[in-house]
C-alpha cells in the first residue's frame, strides 16, 4: 500500500482542485490511504515481529 501511495506525488503536484481535470482521483486516493492506514497499521505492527527475525 505504501509503495503505491508513494507514486501519487509524481502524478499529483498539489495543485488546487480547481486546476485539476474533472474526476481527478487524488482526493479519493488520499481518503482511501488514510482509511487503510487506520485499519491496517495496528495489525501490521503486531504481525511484523513474527515475520522479521533478527539474527
Amino acid at each position: 500500500m505504501l509503495t503505491q501511495w508513494r507514486r501519487l506525488p509524481y502524478s499529483d503536484r498539489g495543485l488546487p482542485l480547481s486546476l485539476l481535470p474533472p474526476g481527478w482521483n487524488g482526493v479519493t486516493a488520499e481518503a482511501l490511504f488514510e482509511e487503510l492506514n487506520t485499519r491496517l497499521s495496528a495489525p501490521a505492527r503486531e504481525h511484523a515481529p513474527a515475520v522479521i527475525r533478527r539474527p
